[in-house]
């Protein structure tokens, strides 16, 4: 949990970063997807709880890995 924690605090970073108008919108658009998949994972259990979580955090890292963050 605190990997999601740590992605929260990292969107609402974006948010506040100053950062010209659109500059976050995918990676955030992808931090609300994430937190989609971890309410619906949430009553699921065993490897089911994998596919609503692991899309968007492979989307989400293959942009950080794209488009490093100071």
């Amino acid at each position: 949990m605190r990997i999601f924690n740590d992605g929260l605090l990292l969107k609402d970073l974006m948010k506040e970063s100053g950062a010209p108008e659109g500059v976050y919108d995918e990676p955030i658009l992808l931090f609300g997807e994430l937190e989609k998949g971890f309410t619906a994972a949430a009553g699921l259990s065993g490897e089911a709880r994998l596919p609503p979580v692991l899309g968007p955090a492979r989307e989400l890292n293959n942009w950080l890995n794209t488009n490093p963050i100071q």
